[in-house]
């Protein structure tokens, strides 16, 4: 049977066969240019095409990617394509495999790297900014890129389709603020990309965006790893708090598993899985910051 998509070859494994398997097949592919050449032509070409064409990018715009990984098929599309782009991942080593594939496979593109983030990156120097699927938190990630980037500017990020929903969370647009236009596209390799046009001609349309995120939206699956937090609310629902779930109580997140699989919490020097549906339900707010913990709950979900 052919394989449609790189997705198949892990589509009935759990999310950490599938984030281990992908992240081996592209470290890889990028020590070996010829073969990573061919597999971003095969599986990605098509996808960045249509990606770029519901983009609607100026010519020679610059484009911030984060999220670029050891194989950047991205920045090497958007480069091939006349853009300038840095590319930007957590992860030392991709970021010296990325380059290394770069230097090795396009002759003078325009493209650096970085070692970073999406939660401390600043976009206001970019045209652009372009967000890969593994890419987390991602709300927290995509809410600060909206803050710092200018009127005009474009932010483009991939969603999850079909067999990919069960490995990533989808993050709709209205979760991210008011913006002057926002356009989904149907792509390839069961995604679709979100594009939004940073708002302009009203005063607000940033202040707005920075204001949301002095809000307390954090849930458990903002949080990082080893990140100890204050849970402020949590579904009215009997079987949490025999979890030890219950505001006020502090909790520390042990382990992320990724690309949709649970987040570890310790509260009260026990451990709990949660699932990312009920993890997002948590509110939660910084260890020092003191507030008064809420009579009422927040609406009910089920376990």
């Amino acid at each position: 049977m052919p394989i449609e998509n790189i997705e198949d070859i892990y589509s009935e494994q759990p999310p950490e066969i599938f984030a281990i398997g992908i992240k081996h097949i592209e470290r890889l592919l990028s020590r070996i240019p010829s073969l990573g050449i061919r597999y971003g032509r095969m599986f990605y070409s098509d996808l960045l095409d249509k990606e770029m064409c519901g983009a609607k990018l100026q010519p020679h715009s610059s484009v911030l990617h984060i999220g670029c990984g050891p194989l950047p098929v991205t920045a090497q599309h958007l480069t091939e394509r006349g853009h300038s782009v840095v590319a930007v991942d957590n992860d030392p080593e991709a970021v010296s495999l990325a380059e290394d594939f770069i230097n090795r496979s396009s002759e003078n593109a325009d493209v650096r790297f970085e070692v970073g983030d999406g939660l401390s990156a600043d976009a206001s120097e970019y045209d652009a900014v372009w967000v890969s699927l593994h890419v987390t938190p991602r709300r927290r990630v995509l809410r600060n890129l909206l803050s710092s980037m200018n009127e005009g500017a474009k932010l483009i990020y991939r969603n999850p389709t079909k067999k990919l929903e069960k490995y990533y969370a989808r993050v709709f647009p209205s979760e991210l603020g008011e913006y002057k236009k926002v356009e989904v596209f149907d792509v390839a390799l069961n995604k679709e990309v979100v594009v939004i046009t940073v708002r302009s001609g009203e005063e607000d349309s940033q202040m707005n965006i920075r204001d949301s995120l002095k809000e307390d939206k954090m849930t458990l699956q903002d949080l990082e790893q080893d990140k100890v937090a204050n849970i402020k609310s949590v579904p009215d629902d009997p079987l949490f708090s025999p979890l030890g779930l219950r505001p006020g109580k502090k909790v520390k997140v042990r382990c992320i598993h990724p690309f949709g699989g649970p987040v570890v919490v310790e509260v009260d020097s026990r451990r709990v899985a949660l699932a990312r549906d009920l993890a997002e339900k948590i509110a939660v707010v910084d260890s020092e910051v003191e507030c008064e913990w809420p009579v009422h709950q927040a609406a009910s979900a089920s376990l």
